[in-house]
């Protein structure tokens, strides 16, 4: 997608259009939903926050969004104290729009992106493995389809945090993307609880305030169980995330967060044992 848009085999973008819904239990079957961080507000939880993926490569097509309207809320019948489903709307630069739809009730999964441009439009969804775009000018659909397996970006994200660690370079993802994105979060917040429209300001250059960096850390994963104290070269992972989040210039301090969860006890220990709050 990031590849027709660039091309311009699109045209100039208009707007996107985007979905991402799971049933909420289906996502950690070794795990009672009701436990999850996802359905608890006192974890961070809320679809709007578990679902800023969809929002971080919104803005990797668009770039920032100048305002943010939201609309989210508890429709289903989950025991949850957290938004199930929310609706944003976004606006950018040069008249172009996004729309997201997010929600854990869908009881089949769903993640699809539409692009519409003034010469084209592509279509993408991760469950047919497909990119299909229509070309104005040829007056019909393209394929370009791809074999992947969810766990490939797994092992990619982990393959490249290996590969910066050796050779000092940066992350394609950098803190200053991460703060952009949950300054949007924050403001799709605002916005479905005061009913109204939240401009952003991406000028401004005065200090908001001491920069925290929170590292969130389990050792439940279905993937890799015990990921986050793996050893790496003789030290756990959480490790060497912490090290490199430390390095940051933008971040003033940075906290361990976890669960009270028994299994995640050798987490806190880890923190102790290196004086990293958690």
């Amino acid at each position: 997608m990031k590849e027709l848009i660039d091309s311009g085999k699109l045209g100039r973008v208009l707007w996107l259009s985007v979905e991402a819904g799971q049933y909420l239990p289906d996502w950690r079957p070794w795990q009672h939903y009701r436990e999850s961080y996802s359905g608890r507000q006192e974890l961070g939880g809320g679809i709007i926050l578990d679902g800023s993926h969809e929002l971080d490569y919104i803005c990797w097509l668009l770039g920032r969004p100048t305002d943010v309207m939201c609309r989210a809320e508890h429709l289903s019948s989950l025991e949850v104290d957290v938004e199930d489903s929310a609706w944003i709307h976004l606006t950018f630069p040069e008249r172009r729009r996004a729309e997201l739809h997010l929600d854990f009730v869908q009881r089949a999964y769903t993640r699809t992106c539409k692009v519409v441009g003034e010469t084209g439009s592509a279509l993408w969804d991760f469950n047919l493995q497909e990119v299909r775009w229509f070309s104005a000018e040829q007056r019909g659909w393209n394929s370009i389809p791809y074999a992947f397996e969810a766990n490939d970006m797994y092992v990619s994200e982990m393959v490249h945090f290996l590969e910066s660690l050796g050779s000092g370079t940066g992350p394609l993802v950098d803190l200053e993307q991460s703060r952009d994105v949950i300054k949007v979060v924050e403001a799709a917040k605002r916005s479905s609880q005061e009913g109204r429209a939240q401009p952003l300001n991406w000028t401004s250059s005065g200090s908001e305030g001491p920069v925290l960096a929170i590292i969130q850390a389990r050792m439940g994963s279905s993937r890799l169980p015990g990921k986050s104290l793996a050893s790496i070269e003789g030290r756990p992972m959480l490790w060497h995330v912490i090290q490199r989040v430390k390095r940051a210039k933008l971040v003033d301090r940075v906290v361990v967060a976890t669960s009270v969860a028994t299994a995640d006890d050798a987490i806190e220990a880890m923190c102790r044992e290196n004086r990293v709050p958690c």
